[in-house]
């Protein structure tokens, strides 16, 4: 299956951590169903260097957005790190992958567990209104190594205040 990618502008570059950031950026991809992923990639050497990253962002937000480690040595993330605003980013035109709610049974409580940057496909999946309209509890566990990794803090607050009576978070720091 050939990639159709698609340029996208940088409109924000997050950086948590020395090494953990999130990308916003705008481009005319396909609409999406949240918990998918895409590939971004960036021009080096005259080729285009990818890797898949989940969405942090939902359908109904008008960027996208992923999270990601910036790996030394690493032949995209160190680029990656350096964007700013305005830069240009390529995306798959067109979404993958199956971790969506359609795909998860029905049940009374949904448990998501997160290490890392796998907090980002279930912040999109909270963002949508399915998983609050299925399930009577929602548990979300995040664990890191260190407390400053603890991201997106502001929308897990926001899920508790706008969900108490059936949003759980708990973090862990090893």
């Amino acid at each position: 299956m050939a990639i159709n990618w698609i340029e996208t502008k940088v409109i924000e570059h997050v950086r948590w951590t020395d090494s953990l950031a999130s990308l916003k950026f705008k481009g005319n991809v396909l609409p999406y169903t949240a918990g998918q992923f895409t590939k971004v990639g960036l021009k080096i050497n005259g080729e285009l260097v990818s890797r898949p990253y989940s969405y942090v962002s939902s359908p109904n937000e008008d960027y996208l957005e992923i999270i990601y480690v910036n790996v030394p040595g690493g032949s995209l993330t160190p680029k990656l790190h350096e964007l700013k605003a305005g830069d240009t980013l390529y995306a798959m035109d067109k979404a993958s992958g199956f971790f969506v709610m359609s795909e998860v049974p029905n049940g009374k409580n949904l448990w998501m567990l997160a290490t890392g940057t796998g907090l980002g496909v279930f912040i999109s999946l909270l963002k949508t209104n399915e998983p609050w309209e299925r399930f009577d509890n929602i548990i979300l566990v995040h664990g890191v190594r260190h407390q400053d990794e603890l991201t997106y803090q502001e929308q897990i607050t926001e899920f508790e205040n706008n969900n108490s009576n059936k949003f759980k978070y708990i973090k862990t720091i090893t």
